[in-house]
């Protein structure tokens, strides 16, 4: 009894160390953003690529930031305990969602049944809010990735002035898309937006990427025209099941967006906000554009034009 107690006194010394750290070195003024990665290749135990990396997904949370070819981008802020998530496909259809608000190096679930999950498609989160924001809350339906049918989708970024276009861009939704909207987060309603574009006879059967990625680029397009051309980030991960598209934008000549890397292992492919090792064979993706996956695991380059 007594050592439990000393070790959960040390786990929530090791939690206020760590806040410590976080409010020294970054003020509350900055922006605080997220960090996903995706996988689409052979069949994976989720904890290989979650846990087990010097620098896997659930490290990156309260590591020091690693973003080689980047230099001190306040996008990129060490410290993520605002929620975590993972949604990822099987033999069935519909993917598998799963979302915490506890912390994630404290979510002892997430571990376990990680451990005992396989899929060749796979999304992970950990959202990050700023402090004091009373715009939004940490709850489970705030969690990403979100999901509607065979979609899912995942953001790492900000919509400028969310709450004041919010029921503008609410009162262009049909009934499909404003179901998608169970929380309060401008990612949601990137999602629901998205799903907006899609037509209703094509909701219940595959399009071509390339018509996704069309209406995604449709979606950032109707919220920086909603927003006057105001700067909004946009590192999004969506797919449907057969095809993942990941895009790295920001309508802003002089800021960069989030960090996004790439590496394909043996057509086996990572994208992440960080690279999980410190191996150079990651690729840092360009800023304003997007990678598009095919379901043959072929991907491609493409740079985004919002005209």
């Amino acid at each position: 009894m007594l050592s439990m107690r000393i070790m959960n006194l040390l786990l929530e010394l090791q939690c206020i160390h760590i806040i410590i750290v976080f409010f020294i070195n970054y003020n509350i003024t900055n922006i605080i953003m997220c960090r996903w990665m995706c996988y689409y290749g052979n069949p994976i135990e989720l904890y290989t690529l979650l846990y087990t990396p010097p620098n896997s997904l659930l490290k990156q949370c309260y590591q020091t930031p690693h973003t080689p070819g980047i230099d001190n981008n306040p996008r990129d802020n060490p410290i993520n305990v605002d929620g975590v998530g993972i949604g990822l496909y099987q033999s069935k259809k519909i993917p598998f969602i799963y979302t915490s608000t506890n912390t994630p190096w404290t979510d002892i679930n997430l571990e376990r049944i990680t451990k005992y999950m396989k899929s060749r498609l796979f999304f992970a989160h950990i959202r990050g809010i700023k402090p004091f924001n009373g715009n939004s809350f940490v709850h489970e339906l705030n969690c990403h990735p979100f999901t509607y049918k065979n979609y899912i989708m995942q953001h790492n970024g900000f919509i400028s002035n969310h709450k004041q276009i919010k029921v503008d861009l609410h009162n262009m939704l049909n009934k499909n898309a404003l179901s998608v909207i169970k929380g309060n987060v401008d990612s949601e309603d990137i999602f629901a937006l998205f799903i907006n574009q899609i037509k209703s006879n094509e909701l219940d059967s595959y399009i071509s990427i390339e018509q996704i990625y069309t209406y995604l680029i449709q979606t950032i397009k109707i919220i920086i025209n909603l927003n006057n051309n105001k700067t909004s980030s946009f590192n999004i991960a969506l797919s449907d099941g057969k095809c993942i598209i990941c895009t790295r934008y920001i309508n802003c000549d002089h800021e960069e967006p989030p960090s996004l890397y790439i590496k394909n292992t043996n057509n086996n492919i990572i994208i992440a906000s960080e690279p999980f090792d410190y191996n150079d064979d990651w690729i840092l993706i360009p800023k304003n554009n997007a990678i598009l996956i095919d379901k043959y695991k072929n991907y491609s380059l493409k740079k985004i034009i919002i005209s």
